[in-house]
């Protein structure tokens, strides 16, 4: 164990970044949020006024660029991208959390979770109602 706190990193800041992960990350001990992309001007307001200290990426592809500076990345984003973030993230070696659905088709779903396992990375689907 280190004394280093779990840096995580979200992509997306609407409803579910902003109500459900980044208050939950904030209120546990031993992680910290770093970092979240948002390109939508209102969600950077909001994430300026309720987390200052938290770096804000304007565009995934920066914060895609700084991936290795995470511990962890929820994805947190329109539907269509979660397979494509979520295996990007997996590629890289960085712990996942993808919002539900995890793709748009099984066979996507089952291609993630296989290259999850072929390369020993942790990804997990978040649902918090079913």
């Amino acid at each position: 164990m280190t004394d280093s706190p779990t840096r995580v990193g979200i992509l997306g800041f609407g409803v579910s970044g902003s109500v459900f992960h980044a208050p939950t990350v904030s209120a546990t001990p031993g992680f910290e949020l770093v970092a979240v992309a948002t390109d939508f001007p209102g969600h950077q307001v909001k994430l300026r006024t309720q987390y200052p200290q938290t770096k804000l990426y304007s565009d995934s592809e920066e914060f895609f660029a700084d991936v290795d500076d995470f511990d962890l990345v929820v994805v947190s984003v329109t539907n269509n991208l979660h397979f494509d973030y979520g295996m990007r993230l997996v590629e890289a070696g960085i712990p996942a959390i993808v919002e539900k659905p995890l793709s748009s088709t099984s066979e996507k779903a089952r291609k993630l979770v296989a290259e999850a396992q072929e390369k020993n990375a942790f990804l997990t689907v978040f649902q918090n109602r079913r």
